[in-house]
């Protein structure tokens, strides 16, 4: 406390002199001036305070507010390549989060996503992630990926044994080419994704042109096929039926029976393949088939 800062009053003066036998005496001075006032005591201890809250970073919520969104740039992609997408985190954040949907629980990876395009346009979100207070940007951020078609045909080609040699893409079929040949190409198309061409070429030797003509088109069917592909034809010798993947690689082969032959696709993955019949050596016809 703080001293005391007043005086205490002076005590009264003392009294006058006797008065004299002889003369009337003088009056009594003025007593003297009191002391200074002692020092005061000690002040009260102080009141307690109180304390007032205003706010708080450390939860989510508050947290969301304080983040930005990530950058990631939409993207086309090749069907079928691996791709990496990637986002740059936002203001506030240390890496980020990727979702298949704008409402899923639960990120599909954090930083970067690994997936294989397929031929359908895909969108992903994507969110600031801040690690320290496990809080992440909100709203989610759309990526649209735009897939690029590939393309995957085949063509059957007939040429006379005169037109040797015979060039195609580049590639040159010489004098002696076999009567019938698979060849695959592969090509950069003008959306820039690689794509394949099988060219299907006979080479009408004169053995060929009566015996093709004698034949009975055969039918494949199911098309497309989930397991079970049937081939019917009525060979007038003997035949037989060869399934090719898209880069002219010889799956399986079947000798053709009964006038109907049943082809097994349940162990192949989904895609597009060549089926070629062939009889005394020589292709009768050639086929695309899909598998679902």
């Amino acid at each position: 406390g703080n001293y005391n800062s007043n005086y205490r009053a002076g005590r009264n003066g003392g009294s006058g002199g006797d008065y004299a036998s002889t003369s009337n005496a003088g009056a009594g001075g003025n007593g003297g001036r009191g002391g200074n006032g002692g020092r005061g005591g000690n002040g009260e201890n102080g009141a307690d305070g109180y304390a007032s809250l205003i706010a708080s970073a450390g939860n989510g919520t508050l947290a969301q507010t304080n983040m930005s969104s990530p950058y990631a740039p939409n993207t086309s992609f090749c069907a079928n390549d691996n791709v990496v997408l990637y986002a740059t985190p936002g203001f506030g954040g240390q890496t980020c989060r990727w979702y298949a949907s704008i409402t899923d629980s639960i990120p599909i990876l954090t930083d970067t996503l690994l997936v294989t395009m397929s031929s359908v346009d895909v969108t992903y979100y994507v969110t600031t992630y801040d690690t320290t207070r496990d809080a992440e940007s909100y709203p989610r951020m759309p990526v649209h990926v735009t897939i690029l078609p590939v393309s995957n045909t085949m063509a059957a080609m007939t040429i006379a044994p005169e037109q040797l040699p015979y060039t195609f893409m580049d590639t040159v079929f010489p004098i002696g080419t076999p009567a019938h040949s698979i060849t695959t190409f592969t090509y950069t198309a003008t959306n820039g994704c690689d794509s394949i061409f099988i060219l299907d070429l006979t080479v009408t030797y004169p053995d060929d042109i009566e015996e093709q003509a004698a034949s009975q088109a055969p039918q494949v069917y199911p098309n497309p096929v989930t397991n079970i592909c049937h081939v019917r034809y009525a060979a007038q010798e003997s035949a037989e039926v060869h399934v090719y993947d898209l880069s002219g690689k010889l799956l399986t082969s079947k000798p053709i029976s009964d006038e109907e032959t049943a082809i097994d696709f349940s162990g192949f993955t989904s895609g597009i393949y060549f089926l070629r019949v062939l009889e005394s050596g020589r292709t009768v016809t050639t086929e695309k088939v899909v598998k679902r």
